[in-house]
């Protein structure tokens, strides 16, 4: 499934990053294994970076791609992001289809002048030199092999929300940011008991 919705500059003004500017991609840290029934993905949850690792791999990765105006930030929940120049946003693919053993044919495809899958490449040798892995492989633990680019774009312009939609209750940080950012009121998710609608209030949406 293709992501074109800018989902991670979203998520990345959620987590108090500058995402207004230039354009934002998830990069979230994987790792590839090729086999015989084509490249498995394992996605950051099965790693389980430390907070530690990847305060530690930000600096490599940034250097090595300084020149192109490309930097790598870190969120809130082990979040990685990857700011770049706006009009440099590949297509890409959510994790979720590169899962399911895809991932080959699921790589970036540059709609600008930046090669992104030469890029996805570097990040892997600076990943696979780093003493962060060796360390993980020292203590038996599976390496940080790979980046997986996806949801990128640019914030939306602000929008007033035109919509019987007066309430949003959820507990997705990326749904509260989306309403919010229409202009409507967000509430935690819970029983619909406990929620005080005004009397105005056409409906309440449960995400």
């Amino acid at each position: 499934i293709a992501s074109p919705y800018p989902h991670a500059p979203m998520m990345a003004l959620a987590d108090g990053l500058p995402a207004r500017e230039d354009a934002w991609m998830f990069a979230e840290p994987v790792r590839l294994d090729a086999g015989l029934n084509g490249m498995t993905l394992f996605p950051s949850a099965y790693l389980d970076v430390t907070s530690a690792e990847a305060t530690a791999l930000m600096p490599a990765l940034n250097a090595q791609f300084a020149a192109d105006q490309i930097s790598f930030h870190l969120g809130q929940e082990g979040r990685w992001y990857v700011r770049h120049p706006v009009g440099e946003t590949p297509i890409t693919h959510s994790i979720e289809s590169a899962k399911i053993g895809m991932a080959a044919k699921l790589l970036p495809q540059s709609s600008g002048k930046l090669n992104w899958s030469a890029i996805q490449n570097e990040a892997q040798m600076v990943l696979h030199h780093h003493p962060v892995n060796e360390a993980r492989e020292a203590d038996g633990k599976p390496t940080i092999n790979g980046i997986w680019f996806w949801g990128g774009g640019t914030v939306p312009a602000d929008t007033t929300a035109i919509s019987e939609v007066d309430i949003v209750a959820t507990d997705s940080p990326l749904v509260t940011q989306l309403a919010a950012h229409a202009g409507l009121r967000v509430t935690a998710a819970g029983p619909l008991e406990l929620f005080a609608l005004p009397e105005n209030a056409a409906s309440t949406s449960l995400l």
